[in-house]
């Protein structure tokens, strides 16, 4: 007998205005130097990455974000076992045709639904 645990995807969607907020940003010069290939300095493109995923951490919720994680963490706190969820990425950079990344990003285990926001965050600032 085959247990696979129960899931839930945060669609693109979730997070497209998290990403607009840091490609608009006039003051986010780290974004723009690094789509640009403008950092090359190891030590300077780790600060730039790190400042980056700092910044992640902040971005504002909008009305469907929140709705989203407030309904997701119902479902961890009454549907999941122990009430507790793994928060991982299923990035397109991820999962190739012809090669797999799994894992290139963060993954939370043992995220319970008072923690869920945090999870979702860290998972999308891992991305820098």
């Amino acid at each position: 007998q085959n247990h696979v645990p129960k899931s839930y995807a945060l669609s693109t969607s979730f997070f497209q205005p998290w990403i607009e907020a840091i490609v608009t940003d006039s003051s986010n010069n780290d974004y723009r130097r690094l789509l640009k290939g403008l950092i090359t300095d190891s030590n300077e493109l780790e600060q730039a990455c790190e400042t980056l995923k700092s910044q992640c951490m902040n971005l504002p919720l909008t009305n469907a974000q929140q709705s989203a994680l407030d309904e997701l963490s119902n479902i961890i706190s009454s549907q999941f076992a122990h009430s507790l969820a793994a928060v991982r990425s299923s990035a397109i950079e991820e999962d190739g045709a012809d090669m797999s990344y799994a894992g290139m990003f963060e993954t939370e285990l043992g995220v319970s639904s008072r923690n869920l926001e945090v999870a979702v965050r860290r998972c999308f600032a891992s991305r820098f």
